[in-house]
């Protein structure tokens, strides 16, 4: 055995003692190593755990070197990280990456916030124009405090009402309340064709092909029909409709009538037909009656006790509340 191999086995014991804990680590895994004898083969072992030793130390390692490292690793006490000599400081370490879903998550605070802005909050007064209005269904027990008030003499009440479709119909002047069951017979003897009242206006469908929408005024109805404007273009219908695609809310209904007297309701009439019968095919009911849609003149207080009207009060800028 020569010299020069005997201080290199040495060399690498001292060097495996001095690196710290990852060369104890490699003593550790050569007890485990099989050893034939103890002198070559104990010789040829330092030299290998040197190599060991500078190759961890560079980032160098074969695959058996690989393997003896990772033996060391799993019989010690205690879990090490491979990269134990070259650990960067805590500024130079890179911050592990967060994926989307947890990027985007909000934190605790903001979450807090967030759900104290959004808790449903019922405010006393809705403003409209100058006034501010109280719904007397929605908040009885203010609105009975304003009464009180007001018959003491500290503040005057202004009433005004917020009036539903029916209400307007009910209340709209003659002949309109004939033209509406006329038009509504008109649609219904179809079949398969249904209405549905809503706040502000009543819709006539049939599946899923919407035929016509009406709104009520005083003194005037409006027929919404499911016809293109532009088709009717150079006929007689052409002067009495009205073009209202571009409304976002007519887009089923692009063509409008206006109806205030006899003429333009007999043109609504004819365009019902043209839509039912003709674009659409549908048949005609044989079991249909017609029936008379006309309603009967109610006050203002009647139709909010039915919920037909909203009364709404406010109180004048200029009274101390």
């Amino acid at each position: 055995m020569s010299q020069k191999r005997k201080s290199s086995g040495k060399n690498a014991v001292k060097s495996l003692r001095g690196a710290g804990k990852t060369g104890l680590l490699l003593l550790a895994a050569a007890s485990f190593l099989p050893v034939r004898s103890l002198g070559c083969e104990l010789i040829a072992l330092g030299e290998k755990l040197e190599k060991i030793v500078f190759a961890t130390k560079f980032g160098i390692a074969t695959k058996r070197e690989k393997k003896a490292d990772a033996t060391a690793l799993f019989y010690a006490d205690e879990p090490v990280e491979p990269e134990d000599f070259f650990t960067p400081a805590p500024e130079q370490r890179e911050k592990p990456e967060t994926s989307a879903k947890e990027a985007t998550k909000p934190t605790k605070e903001a979450t807090e916030s967030d759900e104290k802005k959004e808790e449903p909050t019922t405010p006393e007064f809705t403003a409209n124009g100058d006034l501010e209005l109280v719904d007397v269904s929605a908040q009885p027990e203010v609105y009975q405090n304003l009464l009180e008030r007001e018959k003491k003499g500290e503040i005057e009440l202004i009433r005004r009402y917020r009036r539903s479709y029916e209400s307007r119909l009910i209340q709209s002047k003659d002949p309109m309340q004939d033209y509406y069951s006329g038009l509504k017979n008109a649609l219904l003897r179809y079949k398969g064709v249904k209405s549905r009242v809503s706040w502000a206006n009543e819709t006539f469908h049939q599946g899923r092909n919407h035929l016509a929408k009406i709104i009520v005024k005083t003194s005037c109805l409006y027929i919404y029909l499911s016809v293109d404007p532009k088709s009717l273009k150079g006929t007689k219908f052409e002067s009495a409709i009205e073009d209202v695609s571009g409304t976002k809310k007519f887009v089923e209904f692009p063509t409008v009538v206006k109806i205030k007297g006899e003429r333009k309701y007999k043109y609504a009439l004819e365009l019902i037909d043209r839509i039912c019968a003709e674009n659409l095919s549908l048949p005609l009911n044989k079991k249909f009656v017609e029936a008379d849609y006309r309603r009967p003149a109610k006050t203002d207080e009647e139709l909010a006790e039915e919920g037909l009207v909203k009364l709404l009060v406010a109180v004048k800028k200029n009274d101390t509340k």
